[in-house]
């Protein structure tokens, strides 16, 4: 729903006081407002039955994943969004991969030193 028009999501969360709403200023002077409107409306149906209510009225939209959930999404674990590496001290530790992927130049990875660790202090 962000940056949605205001005329299109009063329209789509049938919420007249929405629109009242009409540019980008009182988004910004109005946000809490807004915000407060929104949620209400978005409590009288599930996710899913928004999700479709959203994308027929062209709003962006999409559902918010807890981290467990983000973990195991199938498009997630097919782009190979994350890695394991090994780390001395944490054993097995799970990092976000680097989105971009060359063929010929395989991206490599490293485990960030510890805090303080590689560094001189100076008083």
């Amino acid at each position: 729903m962000a940056m949605a028009p205001f005329d299109k999501l009063a329209d789509a969360l049938d919420c007249t006081e929405l629109g009242r709403f009409k540019n980008w200023e009182d988004g910004q002077l109005y946000r809490d407002e807004i915000f407060r409107l929104a949620a209400k409306a978005l409590k009288t149906r599930t996710t899913e039955e928004w999700i479709q209510v959203l994308q027929k009225k062209d709003l962006w939209c999409g559902e918010v994943l807890t981290y467990p959930e983000v973990v195991e999404n199938p498009q997630v674990k097919h782009m190979e969004v994350f890695c394991t590496m090994e780390s001395e001290d944490y054993g097995k530790v799970q990092v976000v991969g680097n989105p971009i992927r060359f063929s010929d130049t395989p991206v490599t990875y490293r485990i960030a030193p510890l805090c303080l660790e590689n560094t001189i202090m100076r008083y």
